[in-house]
């Protein structure tokens, strides 16, 4: 009985391994030709019909991601007709960025979104993706993300592109645009933006502005994220301000910032701060728990429980950031006698982990050979099986969760 739930759930769940793919491109609605090979659908990129180009894209979409895997191989052979045929797809979808069919363009883009994530030179797709001239809402939104997926923090993208997306007439394009702003270090956008935050008061379009605010934020940026934690009624927008400063500790002022005006902020705000504290092994994180603790502030066992475990951690090899806030707490006996009751709670939680590990051992080594027996027997790839063992063969999916979670829990 056991072997055949074991068979059944291994057969399950390869098959939602096997389409997760596939569904990544299900945006786009496409029909699927019966018998038709990679090969068909890659001839189909030349048919004149714009609606057969458009479906080509779209069946070929499924297999983007590794079609990005097999051309930056190194060990791939590059005389094998699954490397031709990765290498004429990937071509031809990207000349198809100048097409003028919008259904097209924003397939290709869509392509080229999921194929990036494995494919390691993708800085190379930034220029393709920017010389696209097609307006479309659809295009514009499918191009950001594009930019999104690519660009770094040396990528340059063209101020008249940026211009032009950020202004578009279509609303979703325009606040999309607003995320891939954030990634870029062009100050004079984002300056644009900080005034479109300072002259509306529309929560909605605060909330989204401020996502263009989190990565590397300047100091006037800062300042009206500071402005607003103490300002604003709104309980949506002082959480996301807060959650900002709190990513940002690195920022000239934050840490000094957030400790000074720690008791004027809300209880909520309060909570996220010493969240924040969690980064106990770097410079802004164990700054922020140090000043708070030296004033008197009292963490709760999470901030304690994260201290714990770092201590755990390579006991002989803690940063002087860690050290720094263990011999604050310290110094404090109520706080020490604290810690080292949740020490003791979480030595507890381990050897009650190890005792569960070394039970569903043997439960696991029949689950994976059945299951392997089975996957052979369909002639399922190497490759795609050790995805499906990593995906469901392990503790955690059958409820054997890990220390910190079983304590949390």
């Amino acid at each position: 009985m056991m072997a055949k739930s074991i068979a059944a759930l291994s057969l399950l769940s390869l098959l939602v391994l096997a389409g997760c793919d596939k569904e990544e491109f299900s945006r786009y609605p496409s029909v699927a030709v019966p018998g038709f090979t990679a090969a068909d659908y890659i001839r189909d990129l030349s048919n004149p019909d714009p609606e057969v180009v458009y479906n080509a894209i779209c069946n070929i979409g499924g297999d983007a991601q590794d079609i990005g895997r097999t051309l930056c191989d190194e060990k791939a052979d590059t005389t094998s007709e699954k490397y031709s045929l990765a290498k004429e797809a990937y071509g031809k979808i990207r000349s198809l960025l100048q097409a003028d069919d919008p259904q097209i363009v924003a397939a290709s883009l869509r392509f080229l979104q999921l194929f990036s994530a494995d494919y390691k030179p993708r800085a190379e797709l930034v220029e393709p993706v920017c010389q696209i001239k097609n307006e479309h809402p659809l295009v514009q939104f499918e191009q950001i993300a594009a930019l999104g997926k690519c660009v770094g923090d040396t990528t340059i993208v063209p101020a008249p592109l940026l211009r032009r997306l950020l202004d578009s007439p279509s609303w979703v394009a325009s606040r999309s645009s607003y995320g891939l702003i954030n990634k870029l270090a062009d100050e004079s956008l984002r300056g644009e933006l900080v005034k479109r935050y300072r002259a509306t008061a529309d929560e909605k379009e605060r909330l989204l502005l401020l996502t263009a605010f989190g990565h590397r934020p300047g100091p006037v940026e800062i300042e009206l994220i500071e402005q607003e934690l103490l300002a604003t009624d709104s309980v949506r927008i002082r959480q996301a301000a807060c959650g900002l400063l709190t990513e940002n500790l690195q920022s000239p002022g934050v840490v000094a910032w957030l400790a000074d005006h720690y008791q004027r902020l809300q209880p909520d705000l309060r909570q996220m701060v010493f969240h924040a504290c969690a980064k106990l092994d770097t410079e802004g994180g164990a700054d922020l728990a140090c000043r708070l603790l030296e004033q008197g502030q009292v963490p709760d066992d999470g901030f304690l429980r994260t201290l714990s475990d770092l201590l755990e951690k390579e006991p002989d090899n803690h940063t002087a950031c860690l050290k720094r806030v263990e011999q604050t707490v310290r110094a404090r006996p109520e706080l020490a006698a604290r810690l080292e009751g949740v020490r003791e709670k979480m030595a507890k939680v381990r050897a009650r982990y190890v005792s569960m590990r070394q039970e569903y051992e043997p439960i696991s080594r029949e689950f994976i050979g059945k299951a392997r027996e089975l996957l052979n027997k369909y002639n399922v790839p190497a490759e795609k099986q050790e995805q499906f063992f990593k995906t469901v063969a392990n503790p955690e999916q059958f409820g054997v969760q890990n220390a910190d979670e079983a304590d949390r829990k």
